[in-house]
C-alpha cells in the first residue's frame, strides 16, 4: 500500500465531487448494479438540466454520473 501511515484509514475524498459524463445515465446505472455496485441514488432529472446519480468510491469521493439534457 502506497499510502503513508498518516493517511491510512482517512476519508481522503471527503468533500470532493467528481463529475463523469456518460451517454446514457440509466444504462450506466444498470451496468453498475449488474456488477454488484450500489450507487447512493437512482438516476434523477435535476432542475439544473442534468440527469444524474451518485456513487461513492471506497475513499469517500462522490462520483456524480450525469448527462446534460
Amino acid at each position: 500500500d502506497e499510502r503513508t501511515e498518516s493517511t491510512k484509514g482517512a476519508n481522503l475524498g471527503m468533500g470532493i465531487s467528481i463529475y463523469l459524463s456518460v451517454e446514457n445515465v440509466d444504462e450506466f446505472h444498470d451496468h453498475l448494479l449488474a456488477k454488484g455496485l450500489k450507487p447512493k441514488t437512482k438516476p434523477q432529472d435535476q432542475p439544473w438540466g442534468n440527469r444524474e446519480f451518485i456513487l461513492r468510491d471506497p475513499d469517500g469521493y462522490t462520483l456524480v454520473v450525469f448527462k446534460r439534457k
